[in-house]
C-alpha cells in the first residue's frame, strides 16, 4: 500500500520490486550506471560489488536524510523527499541525469567540451524526447516527495555522477570504503553537517546500521537484488 511504500528502506524496496520494477526508470538508472563504471573502468565481478555498496550508500543516505520517508517534507527549508532534496537541487539533478543519458547515448559528440554542455542539453531535450518527469523536474515543476523512490534514486545518483569532484569517492564508495561515504555525505550532499545538533553521530549510526543489514543479508540475495540490464 500507499503509505508503507513512503516509509520503506532501500533494501526492501529492493525486494519489493525485484521481478517487478523492470521498465523506463530502472532502465535510466542502469544505463547511467553502465556510464559511470565505463568512466571508471570497473569491469566483470567487480560490477557486482559496486551496485552493491552503491545500494548501500542510497539506503545510508535515505536512512539518514529522511528515516526511509519518500515523502518527508521539511518545513524550514525547501528540502523534501527520501534524500531531502531542495528545490534548486531537483532542477540541477535532473539536468544531470539528461546530460548523463546524451553522453550514455552518444547524442551529438560534437558538444563534448565543457562550454558546450548546456547547448548539448537543450539540444538533447528537442531532438530526443526524453521522459516527460524528467523535464519537467529540469524546469521545477515538482519537488522531490513527488517522485517515486526510483525516480529519486536516478535524480540522487545521477547528482553525484555528474558533479565535479565526486570521481575521488565514488571510486571508493563502490568498493565499500566507509569513510569515503562518510566525506561525501558532508562535503557534497549535507554539507553542513555541525549546523544541526547530533547529525554526524547520526550519520555514523546509519551508516554502520546499513552495513550490518547487508552483511547479514546473503551474498546470494543481494546479488539478484542489484542485478542490472546492463
Amino acid at each position: 500500500d500507499t503509505k508503507s511504500i513512503a516509509h520503506e528502506s532501500f533494501g526492501e524496496r529492493a525486494r519489493r520490486l525485484v521481478f517487478t520494477e523492470g521498465g523506463e526508470v530502472r532502465s535510466l538508472r542502469d544505463k547511467l550506471r553502465k556510464r559511470l563504471f565505463e568512466r571508471l573502468e570497473i569491469e566483470g565481478q567487480n560490477k557486482v560489488s559496486a551496485r552493491r555498496f552503491l545500494n548501500l550508500f542510497n539506503e545510508a543516505i535515505v536512512l539518514a536524510e529522511s528515516t526511509n520517508n519518500w515523502k518527508a517534507d521539511n518545513k524550514e527549508t525547501t528540502a523534501s523527499g527520501g534524500y531531502q532534496f531542495t528545490d534548486d537541487t531537483v532542477k540541477s539533478a535532473a539536468n544531470n541525469t539528461l546530460y548523463g543519458l546524451a553522453v550514455s547515448e552518444k547524442f551529438r559528440p560534437d558538444l563534448s567540451g565543457k562550454d558546450q554542455q548546456s547547448e548539448r542539453l537543450v539540444a538533447y531535450k528537442k531532438e530526443r524526447n526524453p521522459p516527460k518527469w524528467l523535464i519537467d523536474a529540469s524546469e521545477g515543476k515538482y519537488r522531490g516527495l513527488d517522485f517515486t523512490p526510483e525516480q529519486q534514486q536516478v535524480l540522487f545518483e545521477s547528482h553525484m555522477f555528474e558533479r565535479e569532484g565526486s570521481d575521488k569517492y565514488i571510486k571508493r564508495i563502490l568498493k565499500g570504503d566507509q569513510k569515503a561515504m562518510t566525506e561525501y555525505y558532508y562535503k557534497m550532499h549535507h554539507t553542513n553537517p555541525k549546523s544541526q545538533p547530533n547529525t554526524i553521530e547520526n550519520w555514523e549510526s546509519d551508516l554502520n546500521t546499513t552495513f550490518k543489514a547487508y552483511k547479514d543479508m546473503s551474498l546470494k540475495q543481494m546479488t539478484r537484488e542489484t542485478q542490472p540490464t546492463f
